[in-house]
Order: C-alpha cells, then sequence, then structure tokens
C-alpha cells in the first residue's frame, strides 16, 4: 500500500510537507492488530502495529513503531517530525 500524509509546517495558512511511504500491512483479527511493515521511503523498516483494544462505548487505538536504521539519530528525527505528529493526526 503507499501512503501519503501531510506534515503541517505553517497550519494557520494550510501550509504542508507531503510525506510518503510504502508498506506492506496486514491484519491479526484474533488479536484486534493492523500490521504495517515499511518498505520504501524514509522510514523503510519501520515496524508497526496498531493494537485495538474494546471498551464500554467504542474502543481504544495505541500505536507502536519500532523504527532501527543504521543512523540512530536519523530515527529519532523522523520520529519526532514525522511519525509522532502524523500517528497522532491519524488518532484524532
Amino acid at each position: 500500500v503507499d501512503f501519503v500524509a501531510r506534515r503541517p509546517l505553517i497550519g494557520v495558512i494550510g501550509l504542508g510537507l507531503p510525506v510518503a511511504w510504502r508498506a506492506r500491512t496486514w491484519s491479526e483479527s484474533a488479536t484486534l492488530r493492523l500490521r504495517f511493515v515499511h518498505v520504501a521511503g524514509a522510514t523503510k523498516g519501520m515496524d508497526v502495529t496498531w493494537r485495538i483494544e474494546p471498551i464500554a462505548g467504542g474502543c481504544r487505538v495505541a500505536i507502536d513503531h519500532d523504527f532501527r536504521p543504521r543512523m540512530p539519530f536519523f530515527a529519532a528525527f523522523v520520529d519526532r517530525a514525522f511519525t509522532r505528529p502524523i500517528a497522532g493526526q491519524t488518532l484524532a
């Protein structure tokens, strides 16, 4: 699957930076998980798990990211500048 998101730069005027990645994705219905393994883009190699937990009146979703590129500082930058904001917007 190809994914595209927009990382806001100046939210007030709607200016954003498009970001894209490609991932293999599948569901694990018995454990209520969605899985993504990034196979292209800046996050190549990232393993993502969405954990879905039924609760009264709906569900709770948590997203776990495991990203270990060859340059560890790069993972920290990608996590803070892109992964967390995009995942947060997705959950919102």
